[in-house]
């Protein structure tokens, strides 16, 4: 079972194309948007937001996405799903090359959260392949995990505007293996018997998120989001030893509007995040976030945004109870910013019942 579960890990997204796909594609600007969808990922104010929800998304991300698919993505996907252990070791290696310090490779994360009277729940899983040096010399990192989060939001209505607020209690577990070379891994797919004798490390958390969203007269919006409130992580190694850290608290902080026209309508928002650690230029620059969502119909959403200098674009299709989205954006992976952005190709289904 665990060969099937390591074959699907590095087969489908370079097949398809992570979490929140929409947002990303906007920049990951939504921490304005009163909809449940981005209640336990950017503002839970917006628990308010329904009276009933109920949401199973699967996202897939391929990382470094046009590197790749430059480099004859279907002739590696042929030798991977070959069980040919030296072309599965050489497509590897070959596609690992253009991949630079420690990055993700792949990630695909399952979740299912329902939202009910201004209560919810929201359960994740994910898996992911981490890379870990550059050029010849990159390893990879399995890791897998979940987190699972309840919540709370009300609403308090004013003459012109209202103002809505919101937590969330997070519980979270991870493990992430040694760093290994494509030989390994391969051993791995071909004898799942080799997992028992790799290094790892588990780690477990608890955070609290509180936020608040302001919806104004002429459709502006305000929110500010405080993350990690009290939160705390422990890391166990296989040995058994025991780490335990506080986790770094952060304030979020955006201006939002958004208008309706007949069947067109538009999402507009810029944000900060991190607004604590604005110390210098480079600081502004990768906490600053921007997007916009144009609405054609009820069903076709274009999205694109701006996300720590870098640019970002989607598409989303609704049709009945089905979500289908694509995005596309770059992220920084260099030890100083601006030496290595990677773009990033997601796919995210789900069905949604509101």
């Amino acid at each position: 079972m665990r060969k099937v579960w390591l074959v699907i890990l590095l087969l489908i997204p370079a097949m398809l194309g992570g979490a929140d796909t929409r947002a990303m594609a906007m920049g990951d600007a939504r921490l304005t948007a009163y909809d449940t969808d981005y209640a336990f990922t950017h503002n839970p104010a917006a628990l308010s937001a329904s009276g009933f929800s109920l949401r199973l998304p699967v996202d897939a991300s391929l990382y470094n996405f046009t590197p790749i698919a430059s480099n004859d993505l279907i002739a590696h996907i042929q030798d991977l799903a070959s069980m040919d252990r030296q072309r599965m070791v050489n497509s590897l290696l070959d596609i690992l090359r253009s991949f630079n310090g420690q990055m993700p490779f792949i990630d695909l994360d399952e979740g299912l959260s329902l939202t009910a009277g201004g209560f919810g729940v929201d359960l994740r899983l994910w898996q992911g392949l981490l890379t870990n040096g550059g050029s010849v010399g990159t390893q990879l990192i399995l890791s897998a995990g979940g987190q699972a989060s309840y919540g709370l939001g009300r609403t308090i209505d004013f003459d012109t505007w209202s103002l809505s607020l919101g937590m969330a209690q997070k519980f979270s577990y991870a493990f992430e293996s040694q760093s290994v070379g494509a030989e390994t891994v391969v051993g791995l797919m071909l004898d799942e018997r080799q997992l028992d004798e790799l290094d790892y490390s588990v780690t477990s958390s608890i955070s609290l998120d509180l936020g608040m969203l302001a919806q104004l007269p002429l459709g502006f919006k305000a929110a500010l989001v405080m993350r990690d409130t009290g939160g705390w992580t422990e890391t166990k190694d296989r040995t058994g030893d025991r780490h335990s850290e506080a986790m770094d608290f952060s304030i979020d902080t955006a201006l939002g509007w958004s208008g309706q026209w007949s069947f067109l309508s538009l999402e507009l928002e810029v944000g900060l995040r991190d607004i604590i650690s604005l110390v210098d230029a480079v600081a502004w620059m990768e906490s600053f976030n921007a997007g916009a969502r144009l609405g054609l119909t009820r069903f076709i959403d274009i999205y694109a945004g701006i996300n720590g200098g870098y640019p970002s674009l989607g598409l989303a299709f609704d049709i009945l109870c089905f979500d289908l989205a694509l995005g596309w954006w770059w992220e920084d992976y260099g030890i100083d910013y601006g030496l290595a952005p990677r773009d990033v190709l997601s796919i995210e289904f789900a069905l949604s019942f509101k």
